[in-house]
């Protein structure tokens, strides 16, 4: 009876969804408020969910809005706590109920093309090989925790239709929700980090705890923003603009220095390189300004924050940064990483076709831990996303990432596109490049921020691209964005 309504109404399959969104953050709500009644403590988060909630309900009334307070809330689940928390199932169920409802509707009512460019294939591509893989991962011995884990990771990538399409329909209100959401993220982790790190400075009792002192978590979250950012402030005719990306950027800077991170660090230097050699000569000079300026504003906030320790602070960071010419040889960490990616790579020549599978493990000798043990991560997302899916897999990947490079590259060169399109389209071309950098050493398609973040970078230049092509089907080309 409900099929028949729905064919003959397809409407109605929206209003479902609508209706179910709406039940399920109710039955959220009386579960929040029943469980600050009942637990004596930790419940801090209950009134700001409640709140958000409250929020929520008011802005789900759309579709497109579903989409960009999903992402938004993606902030409920980067505290890292063990065990499972309540905001995690909050967010899982919200998060589940929104991509069923999208993806459902789309292939019941049918009419939406998802495949018109290569990357759109490869994201396919990628999401069905991976979720096929679960059949014979448990011929493997993959644990059921560990799919489940890394199948939450795999979802993220999920996001690409949906913020295609929407970056295709309306690319200037999709990019402006989806850099707002990006930079929301970005200030999150910055405010977690910055206070993460000033306690451990704070509590620090040996020298080694204050220049060794790091915070590294969601890294990806300050480096796109920070180029984000940089790109902003040197295409941004308004005064306004100017001062608030210049902000974002100092924020997002300083929020990539103190991850202490040697491969975001040199994500980070090539990203701004590319970002050197693609645009004009007026802007470089404002560009290498801005650089000087955000190493002059590490150094002030430092003394004004850490008066006593700074120095201390400075020569951690620059030994670090020092250490990154012979970091394969005399960091243990990264030469550890090489035993573990020869590892894995002695174990695809076994069976480089079909892979191994989401979630299946491996034996390796850990330096770090001195003994030979099971593990499912991989640092090298190269050869993780070969072991796992295969040769499928990792063509899949290297197509997204290649093919999103070359469609923001056009997009920036495009005389039919506006300048925040344009400007996305350089911002998609210098984090891709710098994901594929870092990809070598932490593994994006095994953590979920780094999962969202290329799906979202991807989506935003295939959507726009997109849009492009059906309004100006022969584009002409400029070498520089206006501004």
């Amino acid at each position: 009876m409900l099929l028949a309504r729905i064919e003959r109404d397809p409407d109605q399959l929206d209003r479902l969804g609508r209706f179910v969104l709406w039940a399920g953050f109710g039955i959220a709500l009386i579960l929040l408020l029943v469980g600050s009644v009942t637990m004596a403590e930790g419940i801090w988060p209950v009134p700001v969910l409640l709140a958000a909630s409250l929020v929520g309900l008011a802005l789900f009334a759309r579709e497109g809005s579903n989409l960009w307070i999903t992402i938004a809330l993606f902030v409920l689940i980067l505290d890292y706590e063990a065990g499972l928390q309540l905001t995690e199932v909050v967010y899982g169920l919200y998060f589940a109920a929104f991509l069923g409802l999208w993806y459902g509707k789309r292939f019941y009512i049918g009419g939406n093309r998802f495949i018109t460019d290569p990357v759109d294939l490869a994201v396919a591509a990628y999401l069905m090989i991976a979720l096929a893989s679960v059949t014979w991962a448990v011929f493997f011995g993959a644990k059921p925790k560990v799919i489940a884990g890394e199948m939450l990771v795999l979802l993220m990538m999920a996001f690409y239709f949906p913020v295609k399409e929407a970056c295709a329909r309306n690319p200037e209100r999709a990019l402006k929700a989806l850099v707002l959401v990006v930079a929301w993220l970005g200030v999150f982790v910055f405010l977690r980090n910055a206070l993460t790190y000033r306690s451990a400075l704070a509590s620090a009792e040996q020298l080694y705890e204050i220049t060794k002192g790091r915070v590294a978590l969601n890294e990806v979250l300050q480096l796109v923003p920070a180029l984000g950012a940089l790109v902003f402030f040197l295409f941004s005719d308004q005064r306004r603009d100017k001062l608030v990306a210049l902000a974002l950027f100092l924020v997002f800077f300083i929020g990539t220095i103190i991850t202490q991170s040697r491969g975001y660090w040199a994500a980070f230097g090539v990203g701004a390189i590319v970002l050197f050699l693609l645009i004009e000569n007026r802007h470089r000079l404002r560009l290498i300004v801005l650089g000087a300026t955000g190493v002059l504003s590490v150094l002030v906030l430092g003394f004004l924050f850490f008066p006593g320790i700074i120095d201390l602070i400075v020569a951690g960071l620059v030994g670090r940064l020092l250490s990154l010419s012979t970091s394969f040889t005399d960091d243990i960490s990264m030469v550890n990483r090489m035993y573990e990616t020869a590892a894995v790579w002695n174990n695809i020549k076994v069976n480089p076709i079909l892979g191994y599978g989401i979630g299946t493990e491996f034996d390796y000798f850990s330096l770090i831990e001195d003994k030979t043990a099971r593990y499912a991560f991989v640092h090298n997302a190269y050869a993780g996303v070969w072991y796992k899916y295969g040769i499928i897999g990792i063509t899949a990947v290297l197509v997204l990432l290649v093919r999103g490079i070359v469609l923001g590259t056009r997009l920036f060169r495009s005389a039919g596109a506006s300048p925040l399109v344009r400007s996305v389209g350089l911002i998609v071309a210098i984090c891709l490049i710098a994901e594929m950098l870092v990809a070598n050493t932490s593994n994006p398609f095994l953590i979920a921020d780094g999962t969202l973040i290329i799906a979202v970078l991807a989506a935003a230049a295939a959507g726009c691209t997109e849009y492009i092509r059906r309004t100006d089907p022969i584009p002409a080309t400029t070498p520089e964005t206006d501004g």
